[in-house]
């Protein structure tokens, strides 16, 4: 049980901001046009996409090259920077699949063998992971002074 003070019982509680858009529920102070976000004073963040690996496709060599070269990473970051990883599954948009990703016919006597790898690729997709796409996401955060000096210890990391 804890007892409250004289000073607690003074204290007014803070009166509750309801955010009336999302870019009101994000907190930030600024976005800068080199990727830089200021979350809050003295404290600035960068995204980096991930590019997806296959670890169990790899033979034990790789694997080891990829846990050595991660560890490498690892150690890159002095104890003042923080990091985060985030992996996001998300539907795969059909629209956009059988534009990006399908062959187009193109009437030129090769339209039975585009329509074959597309049936392969349509059907890849279905045996896949519930039609879901994976996208790995490392947001990493500085100290510092102002943007510039932000932007020299991303560009440093970079």
């Amino acid at each position: 049980m804890t007892m409250m003070t004289k000073k607690d019982k003074n204290k007014k509680p803070r009166a509750l901001k309801v955010p009336h858009s999302v870019q009101e529920s994000i907190p930030y102070e600024s976005v800068y046009e080199c990727g830089i976000i200021e979350t809050e004073k003295g404290h600035f963040s960068r995204a980096y996409e991930l590019m997806d690996c296959n670890w169990t496709a790899a033979k034990e060599a790789e694997q080891y090259d990829m846990f050595s070269r991660y560890g490498q990473f690892l150690n890159l970051f002095d104890s003042d920077v923080t990091f985060q990883i985030f992996i996001t599954n998300h539907a795969i948009d059909k629209q956009n699949f059988e534009d990006e990703v399908l062959l187009k016919l193109q009437n030129d006597g090769l339209d039975d063998l585009r329509s074959e790898e597309n049936a392969i690729l349509r059907d890849k997709i279905l045996q896949g992971r519930n039609n879901l796409t994976c996208e790995k996401y490392l947001v990493v955060s500085v100290e510092a002074e102002s943007a510039a000096a932000a932007m020299l210890q991303f560009s440093r990391l970079d």
